[in-house]
């Protein structure tokens, strides 16, 4: 059996319930490798978006950036 034959034969909606399916089973997995270090500055780092207190930087103050260091 070719799973990939198989999602062929899906509906668009069932292929986004088999997608959402699969990334919530490796966030579950993947939270198990985060130290509790890691997961405290992350969860701060969200915390501070959600409460406006991060700062962002645009993809072209980065690439300036870059390319005034060669």
């Amino acid at each position: 059996m070719d799973i990939r034959n198989e999602i062929k034969k899906l509906s668009d909606a069932e292929k986004i319930i088999l997608a959402e399916e699969i990334w919530d089973s490796l966030e579950d997995r993947n939270q198990s490798f985060l130290s509790e270090e890691k997961k405290r500055f992350l969860d701060e780092r969200l915390d501070a978006i959600q409460n406006g207190r991060a700062s962002f930087v645009s993809l072209d103050e980065i690439k300036n950036r870059f390319n005034s260091l060669k």
